[in-house]
């Protein structure tokens, strides 16, 4: 087992918090010194919050589909949506099918924008990462797979923007050629150019970022899902130090985030993933025995 499952838990949420919080730097200043994560005061983070608020709420309720979707802001893109369902991938991450059917929920929005398929590819994406099955040479060829079995549908909007992903990849295309490409087509690229930049560069989760941060208007929004994906692959140890606590430094803290508030957040999604959460237990007393929680069949099969 290369990272421990709370490693990949905290990584995923507190990489999606910096990619928004990059992606939303270079919209304001693109003269800005990418590799920096400024202390200014930043834009509010839109998704970031919403993605702790579905969190706890599916800590508390155990399963996506008893949410109010109507209590928060609604995504308009599957982009957005994702974000927002981070914990979903997290929390059926050893389910694909239960993982279908939770996001499935998220038509609840009722945005024909919003694309269940393209939110699997994404989880899917995810739940590899967990189980420590992903192949970035693969991975896509594996998702369209999953989905025709779970779609009922040989081919569709999500798998034609997948295959043209896996061309970009096998062909070692650059950032310029998958935005012409990519952006060229109609449906909704902020997905495709997420999947990009982290299997282009998976193991490096900076350059990923510095990369999804140059995809134009939208760039908050991929960053935060490249920083989901790379932050899952490479864990804790893959964000650089000083990134891991720029929240923190942040002159205007968004909605009252630190580095801490999303660790301890990772800790109780995976508690009540592992069903020993305690609501009345505080995080720092159960954070200690968390560590020995691992994916199942990991540890046994390298016994």
């Amino acid at each position: 087992m290369q990272h421990a499952l709370l490693n990949r838990f905290q990584a995923t949420l507190l990489g999606a918090v910096l990619g928004e919080a990059i992606g939303l730097q270079h919209q304001k200043n693109p003269s800005l010194k990418l590799g920096s994560v400024s202390k200014k005061s930043l834009p509010k983070l839109q998704w970031a919050p919403l993605t702790r608020f579905y969190t706890q709420q599916l800590i508390h309720h155990n399963r996506f589909e008893t949410v109010d979707l109507s209590k928060q802001p609604t995504p308009q893109t599957t982009a957005e949506a994702m974000i927002a369902l981070l914990p979903v991938a997290l929390f059926f991450h050893e389910d694909r099918l239960k993982l279908w059917q939770n996001l499935e929920h998220a038509a609840g929005w009722k945005n024909p924008a919003i694309v269940q398929s393209e939110l699997f590819a994404v989880g899917c994406t995810i739940a590899a990462v967990l189980q420590e099955k992903l192949d970035p040479l693969t991975l896509i060829p594996t998702v369209i797979t999953h989905l025709k079995s779970l779609s009922e549908m040989e081919e569709t909007t999500t798998t034609q923007q997948l295959q043209r992903v896996q061309r970009l990849l096998d062909e070692q295309a650059g950032l310029e050629t998958a935005l012409t490409t990519l952006i060229s087509q109609e449906v909704n690229p902020d997905v495709g150019l997420a999947l990009y930049c982290f299997l282009s560069t998976p193991h490096d989760l900076r350059l990923a970022l510095l990369r999804s941060a140059q995809t134009g208007a939208r760039s908050s929004v991929i960053c935060a899902i490249t920083g989901a994906l790379s932050g899952a692959f490479n864990s804790m140890s893959g964000i650089p130090i000083e990134w891991q606590f720029a929240i923190d430094s942040w002159e205007t803290p968004s909605q009252e985030m630190t580095t801490q508030s999303e660790l301890d957040l990772a800790n109780r999604l995976l508690a009540g993933w592992a069903g020993v959460y305690d609501p009345l237990t505080s995080s720092n007393e159960f954070g200690q025995l968390l560590p020995a929680i691992a994916a199942p069949q990991v540890i046994r099969k390298a016994m």
